[in-house]
């Protein structure tokens, strides 16, 4: 009777071990597959937001872009303009485009015209092709 006891006691403990190694590994498949579950919505959320940037960032750099075109087609329908003419237009340019900080024309590379000229007095009559460091952006 003692040895059928310590059997029992034995498929019992062995049971046991078993129940719990099997309730381990469920608890932790269980949590890595909610780990995953919530990066991927994370990400998910995180892509979502960061496409929401890129587009304001991109209307935001093709309303600047669309002013400047408007800018160079002015001048390239009205050459003749006063320098007053051409401040009025530049001061609404700078005012619609919140990243515009200054403006500058200058007809065969040799800047003529600067909006606003406080600070930027210096530029005058800057002729880009003897500044290496410009004529690349130019």
């Amino acid at each position: 009777m003692q040895i059928h006891s310590t059997r029992s006691k034995l498929m019992l403990l062995l049971v046991t071990i078993g129940y719990l190694l099997f309730s381990f590994v469920i608890i932790e498949y269980l949590h890595s597959n909610y780990l995953r579950n919530a990066e991927a919505d994370n990400y998910q959320h995180l892509s979502g937001r960061l496409s929401l940037l890129r587009a304001k960032i991109e209307a935001l750099v093709n309303s600047e872009v669309f002013l400047s075109d408007s800018l160079s087609t002015l001048i390239t329908f009205a050459p003749e303009s006063t320098l007053a003419q051409w401040e009025q237009v530049a001061m609404q340019l700078k005012n619609k485009g919140p990243h515009i900080l200054n403006i500058g024309v200058a007809p065969n590379d040799v800047l003529s015209f600067i909006y606003p000229l406080e600070g930027n007095e210096r530029a005058m009559g800057l002729d880009f092709r003897d500044s290496p460091a410009q004529w690349d952006s130019v």
